[in-house]
C-alpha cells in the first residue's frame, strides 16, 4: 500500500480495521451512494473500491486543501475512477447517501496533546463542531435504509443519544459505531 500522503499525515491500522468490518458486515449487499466523509488521502474509500465489488461509485469528502493532491494521485495509482472527490465541508453537505464511513478527526481538545503543526492537529481533533454534532448531521445525510459506520475515540465521552447506534470496540482506543435508521 504505497499512498501519497502529506507529511503532517500518516494512516494507520483504524483506517484497515474500518474497511475489513464494513466489507464483513455489508456482505455482498450493493450500495449506490456511498460516502467516505473526512476522506484524508482517499484510503478508505480506495481500499472499499478495490475490495468491495458491491461499491460501484464513492464520494470522498474532505475539507483540508492539503489533502487534495494526495486524493487525485491516489485515484489514478489505484486507477479508481468511480471515487469522485468533494473538496467542502461535511456539514454543508445535503446529499443522500445508503452508506456513510468515517475516520474522523476522533479527539477532543481536552483528549488529545496537541502537535506544534497546524496541520496534523485537524486530522486529530475536531477542529469546528464536534463528534455529537458529526454524528447528528450523518443521520441527516442518510437514505431510510441508510447504514453509518464511524471510529470513535473510546475515551470520549458523548452527549447523543446511543440507543440509536450500536458499539463494537475495535482495540483498546477505537470504537466502532453503527448507525441504522430503520432499525
Amino acid at each position: 500500500m504505497d499512498y501519497s500522503q502529506p507529511d503532517f499525515y500518516r494512516f494507520n491500522t483504524d483506517s484497515l480495521l474500518l474497511v475489513d468490518y464494513v466489507l464483513r458486515r455489508c456482505g455482498q449487499r450493493s450500495f449506490s451512494q456511498v460516502a467516505d466523509l473526512g476522506a484524508g488521502c482517499g484510503i478508505v474509500g480506495i481500499e472499499l473500491l478495490q475490495k468491495g465489488a458491491q461499491f460501484n461509485q464513492i464520494d470522498l469528502i474532505e475539507y483540508q486543501k492539503e489533502y487534495y493532491p494526495h486524493l487525485k494521485r491516489n485515484i489514478e495509482l489505484f486507477e479508481c475512477e468511480n471515487a469522485k472527490v468533494h473538496m467542502t465541508d461535511f456539514f454543508e453537505l445535503k446529499n443522500q447517501y445508503d452508506l456513510i464511513i468515517s475516520n474522523p478527526p476522533y479527539f477532543s481538545s481536552e483528549a488529545s496533546r496537541s502537535s506544534s503543526n497546524h496541520n496534523r492537529n485537524k486530522c486529530r481533533i475536531f477542529s469546528h463542531g464536534n463528534t455529537e454534532l458529526f454524528l447528528e448531521h450523518i443521520k441527516t445525510l442518510l437514505n431510510p435504509a441508510g447504514e453509518a459506520f464511524v471510529l470513535v475515540s473510546r475515551a470520549e465521552k458523548f452527549d447523543i443519544p446511543f440507543n440509536e447506534f450500536s458499539e463494537f470496540p475495535l482495540h483498546k482506543k477505537i470504537s466502532l459505531l453503527h448507525l441504522r435508521l430503520d432499525k
